[in-house]
């Protein structure tokens, strides 16, 4: 009798998980309170009822582990250049792999602007130094992923134009977009209280975001189209939009909602039909606000025939919810109707967050997902773990692992997303801490394999043939996998187990990407060759399906497997003119191996290409620079020196080409080269430079963005003009602000000379200033009395975009500048756009001027002379001056005239 009330309650408990959304598999589990940190139980909000989750992890067979990507918040510095970049994003590579994450969320549209190589949208301030046609970050940083075994999802904001307008109407706000892009007509930008969007309810605004979209998904092989919560926004007045198209007399939330739903429809058939015809399977995913609408707790759930759910309609919350009033999106809907791939509400809140903990939340949300085939994914709020009164994420360092923890007994929820990489990197870098904390018992206890991304159920599935050709062979350091590539592959699912493999979860020991030399992938697992492995390996198609594994064992090994082949060189520079017993400066991009850690590095030189030298890195050390490598090799008299790399780490080494450089006779020395013009984007400066007292030399101008990929300026259409001592040479900056170097190269049939470099910082041109004096504008020099207070204002140059600081500067002599307020303690500081300045006769005669600067943009006003005068010359005050004048104020001796 006992045994039976025992099944009837196992079967009870069961029958209660399915209706709440289902156990994950059939593995046998307890579920088990969730602690509180004060005592007492998590509970579901305004219940008695307690929340449980499983006494441990259950291990999943796929699981998608990502993590939002964003410089809005300081995840990814502004691009500055190839090397820089690609140092920035193996840190984050790094970051992903220790904690064994699949996918980033990578954000490529900020404000309409581009992250990417773009005809329709201005280029991001963030990647403002990017010249495309030699690198294309974002080509890069995929192809990176996919390395890894990574999913790359390109992040956009649809709508958002700014955060701010800056007071701007919306015609001239209008008129800081560039002509092509769709923001340019006033009439379909809303205005609202946090910045302005473009209007959802106009067609031209949904074709040019579906427009938009479709450009990343022809030119870059993204995962994923990725939108986050930004639709509507609060305070917008659509009524002239309305009144065109609202024909069915719907209230204003319908309506709105009705051109959220429009686009996500358009957007999701215009991708499947790409995909269909292109054999491409990019996804579609949504990440709103964790909470679609309100309600109140209700275990069970109806659902209709097509098995879109019916009630509850909304989750046991009681915060902002994104169907309603102000963000007007209907993303049950979109599951509904599966034009959406994978939704990834942003559960960010705790388990005991009174307004909408996160039980409350996911649990909604695996009720909506159950009878779709849209993936659900839980988007984490590990940034709230170091903010103030969130609940348990201030006060339980388990927080994070109990969410992942209590997902795992649900198999509609098929994984997480960390909210911002920032947190995840610092648990990475400083291995201590709240964030570390968080993570680590994630990474010890939860993730502790890489796992395989879930399948797309939305697609049709690709299930691809087996690995052919599986060989191993085994060194001291481990054994080597080598394969046959399959062109459709994804990945490969590489298993390891001292037993007959089972395909678990925690026998995956790597999943790789589809990388071959000579069509053959090759594996190696560092690990003891004396001990006996089962290995085994699945092809994961495009849609994430696995296909039959393979297995070997490693009593089939071979001995002398090699190591493998580290990636190859990139970037070798070397100094293009270099002396007879001067010095060769070489220069590499860092290599960041797949495989094993960071890299040791070797040069070797030779004056005959026959007897190398290893060049003694303690005299001539190898510089880290941050991304890439510099040194200095020595020459002698030799006419040509050969030149070549090696690296190596643990798991296998690259060696670089041989290059044959010449070396030469120093002719002279250039001097005083200088810049005549202002160094404006766009605009005309003119290098200047003395001529060498030799006859027959040949000038050529050059510029460079990274000190060794050099251009010359002077050409046939662009020669450069001898007048006496000096040379000179017009040049066009580019049209986008950057950091460029000059030089100049001086040849004969002797030898050659360089030039010192010259490093111009170019800005964008915001405009004139104008300034006007006591609410005068200025003409030309003006004389004030002694102690006179004048107001000096100018007109603002701010845009929609940029804030415009001002810095205000004094001088007597046109040569010395200060900050006006230490050019005179009785100037008052600069208030907007305008200073009350105060000067005393000792001044005699000052100069004023007003520089206006943004990140990437600067003006300079014209020079405003103020002649000070007294009306009654006191001897005292007269000799109190020439007592100074010596010492303080000197320049101005011209006062005696």
């Amino acid at each position: 009798m006992k045994v039976l009330r025992k099944l009837i309650l196992i079967v009870l408990v069961v029958i209660n998980l399915i209706f709440i959304g289902g156990l994950a598999n059939l593995q046998a589990v307890d579920l088990v309170p969730i602690p509180k940190s004060g005592g007492g139980n998590v509970t579901y909000r305004s219940t008695s009822i307690e929340v449980k989750m499983p006494s441990a992890y259950i291990p999943q067979e796929t699981d998608f582990r990502a993590v939002w990507i964003s410089p809005l918040v300081g995840d990814l510095a502004p691009f500055g250049s190839e090397s820089q970049f690609k140092k920035q994003m193996n840190v984050i590579f790094d970051t992903l792999e220790y904690f064994n994450m699949n996918a980033m969320v990578f954000h490529m549209r900020l404000n309409n602007d581009a992250l990417y190589n773009s005809e329709l949208n201005p280029l991001s301030y963030v990647f403002r130094n990017v010249n495309f046609a030699e690198f294309d970050p974002i080509t890069w940083t995929i192809s990176e992923c996919h390395k890894r075994g990574i999913e790359f999802h390109a992040w956009l904001n649809p709508y958002r134009l700014g955060s701010s307008t800056l007071g701007l109407s919306v015609e001239d706000y209008a008129k800081t977009f560039p002509s092509y892009n769709v923001a340019s007509n006033p009439a379909y930008i809303l205005k609202g209280t946090t910045g302005a969007i473009l209007n959802p309810g106009e067609i031209s605004v949904r074709k040019f975001i579906i427009d938009s979209c479709m450009e990343i998904i022809e030119n870059y092989d993204v995962d994923a189209i990725h939108f986050d919560d930004y639709f509507y926004i609060g305070g917008v007045d659509d009524s002239a939009t309305r009144a065109k198209y609202n024909f069915n007399n719907l209230p204003i939330p319908d309506f709105r909602r009705q051109q959220v739903d429009l686009f996500i429809e358009a957007l999701s058939s215009k991708m499947r039909e790409y995909n269909q015809l292109n054999n491409r399977h990019v996804q579609l995913g949504i990440s709103p606000t964790g909470i679609y609408r309100n309600g109140s707790y209700q275990a069970t759930a109806t659902y209709d025939a097509k098995g879109s759910l019916i009630t509850p309609v909304g989750s046991n919350t009681s915060g902002f919810a994104h169907y309603g009033d102000y963000l007007y999106c209907d993303t049950k809907k979109w599951v509904d109707n599966e034009w959406i791939d994978y939704i990834l509400p942003q559960s960010y809140w705790s388990f005991e967050e009174p307004a909408a903990a996160y039980a409350d939340v996911m649990d909604w949300w695996v009720k909506v997902v159950k009878n779709k085939k849209v993936n659900l994914y839980s988007g984490m709020g590990i940034y709230q773990a170091a903010e103030a009164k969130r609940a348990s994420w201030n006060t339980n360092v388990n927080e994070a692992g109990n969410q992942v923890q209590y997902a795992s007994q649900y198999p509609e929820i098929k994984g997480h997303c960390l909210f911002s990489y920032s947190q995840v990197q610092s648990a990475y870098l400083t291995k201590s801490g709240i964030f570390y904390n968080n993570l680590n018992r994630i990474r010890q206890l939860m993730w502790t394999n890489k796992a395989v991304l879930p399948e797309i159920e939305t697609f049709t599935s690709i299930k691809l043939s087996p690995v052919t050709n599986l060989a191993i062979s085994k060194n001291d350091q481990g054994f080597r996998l080598d394969f046959d590539k399959q062109t459709k592959a994804k990945t490969y699912v590489i298993y390891r187990s001292p037993r007959p493999i089972t395909y678990a979860p925690n026998e995956i020991i790597d999943i790789i990407g589809n990388e071959f030399i000579d069509n053959r992938i090759s594996y190696f697992d560092k690990t003891n060759s004396s001990q006996n492995y089962y290995y085994a390996l699945k092809v994961q198609s495009a849609t994430n399906t696995l296909s039959e594994g393979v297995e070997i064992n490693t009593t089939q090994a071979t001995s002398g497997a090699s190591m493998l082949r580290l990636e190859p060189f990139e970037n070798v520079f070397f100094s293009d003119y270099n002396y007879f017993n001067g010095f060769l400066t070489v220069r590499w991009d860092e290599i960041y191996p797949l495989f094993g850690g960071k890299p040791s590095y070797e040069v070797y030189y030779s004056p005959d290409n026959i007897n190398f030298q290893l060049l003694n890195t303690t005299t001539y050390p190898l510089e880290d620079n941050g991304g890439y490598y510099q040194t200095r090799i020595p020459l002698d008299n030799s006419p040509t020196v050969y030149v070549y790399l090696k690296a190596f780490n643990d798991y296998g080494s690259v060696v670089s080409e041989t290059e044959a450089l010449t070396i030469t006779k120093r002719i002279g020395h250039i001097y005083n080269l200088t810049v005549r013009g202002d160094a404006f984007a766009g605009e005309m400066i003119t290098l200047m430079w003395n001529k060498l007292k030799l006859t027959d030399v040949n000038y050529t101008a050059q510029y460079s963005i990274d000190g060794f990929n050099w251009h010359n300026i002077t050409s046939v259409d662009n020669p450069l003009v001898e007048e006496g001592q000096n040379c000179y040479q017009p040049f066009i900056l580019p049209k986008l602000p950057s950091l460029l170097q000059f030089r100049i190269v001086a040849a004969n049939d002797q030898g050659f000379s360089l030039s010192p470099t010259y490093q111009i910082n170019s800005f964008k041109n915001l405009g004139d200033l104008q300034i006007f004096v006591n609410g005068q504008a200025y003409v030309g020099p003006i004389e004030v009395l002694e102690d006179e207070q004048i107001q000096i204002t100018w007109n603002d140059l701010s845009t929609a975009n940029n804030a415009v600081n001002y810095k205000t500067e004094m001088s007597a002599d046109l040569i010395k500048w200060r900050i006006t307020t230490s050019f005179s303690s009785a100037n008052k500081a600069v208030i907007g756009t305008s200073q009350i300045i105060e000067l005393g006769f000792q001044h005699y005669r000052v100069f004023y001027r007003v520089e206006a600067l943004t990140s990437d943009g600067r003006s300079m006003s014209e020079i405003v002379e103020i002649n000070v005068y007294v009306s009654d010359v006191q001897l005292l005050h007269f000799l109190k001056y020439m007592d100074l004048a010596k010492s303080q104020f000197f320049e101005q001796m011209n006062i005696y005239k």
